[in-house]
């Protein structure tokens, strides 16, 4: 988010207060300002404008719902952990991929202990979209049978559990998943997965329109940057989905068995 006067954070002021702390900007990658921690995340020198973020977000500020529900009728849905997301060979790595990869393990463990339902996603197109739509926004597109398009090795499937491949942001669109679901009584879905503000949060709001409660774990989800990450989760809380952590959820499991 641009920085700018004290009075807030956005909006296009971030010429003004880059100047009084151009110094400060240049010299390291992080600044305080307006009493917040943030990062440097993109700069433009020759304009002294500056783009920063908080290094620690607070409580997000339109949380409708901080109760965590019930999981006894819930399903944890894994999200595109490809090695195209998470392979330091692919140039689409997310920077945060092994961070998030590493919770979404300790969050599939719980809800294996749990003997709860895992369903895992792969974004992967038999051809490369054209025309309209999806096949207007990218240039390049996850082919199914690349080595890229394989799951991580580190997050795969035990036996029972549910594999789709999707061809949509959403993981409901065109797939089984949603039959599957409503055969085991699911009403609560938990994701987790790449990227938080593409297909986590597409599939998160698809959940929600068909019905289901939806916990989003923030933790064990990566986007391209934090900024990304963190206006995907603020929106979801605030319309869409209980936005928590691995942690929580484990504890939570751990409470109903």
């Amino acid at each position: 988010m641009p920085i700018q006067d004290k009075a807030g954070w956005g909006g296009t002021g971030a010429g003004r207060a880059a100047s009084r702390q151009d110094n400060v900007l240049d010299a390291q990658p992080c600044v305080e300002y307006a009493g917040v921690t943030c990062e440097v995340i993109r700069g433009h020198p020759d304009r002294r404008e500056w783009v920063v973020m908080p290094s620690a977000l607070p409580p997000l500020p339109f949380a409708r719902h901080r109760d965590l529900i019930p999981l006894d009728r819930c399903a944890l849905l894994v999200i595109d952990f490809q090695r195209v997301f998470t392979d330091p060979q692919s140039r689409a790595r997310l920077p945060e991929a092994d961070g998030a990869l590493d919770q979404a393990r300790a969050l599939v463990s719980a809800f294996r202990a749990a003997s709860r339902p895992v369903v895992f996603t792969r974004h992967a197109h038999r051809v490369s979209p054209c025309g309209p739509g999806i096949g207007s926004w990218w240039t390049h597109f996850i082919l199914d049978g690349e080595p890229m398009s394989a799951l991580d090795p580190r997050l795969e499937p035990a036996p029972g559990e549910l594999l789709i491949r999707k061809e949509k942001y959403s993981a409901f669109f065109a797939t089984r998943l949603s039959g599957w679901l409503a055969r085991r009584k699911i009403t609560t879905v938990v994701l987790c997965g790449v990227m938080t503000h593409v297909c986590v949060d597409t599939t998160a709001r698809d959940a929600l329109c068909r019905g289901y409660d939806v916990i989003v774990a923030a933790d064990a989800c990566a986007s391209k940057s934090r900024l990304l990450h963190e206006a995907s989760l603020t929106c979801l809380s605030h319309a869409a989905a209980r936005i928590t952590t691995v942690r929580a959820l484990t504890a939570a499991l751990r409470r109903r068995r």
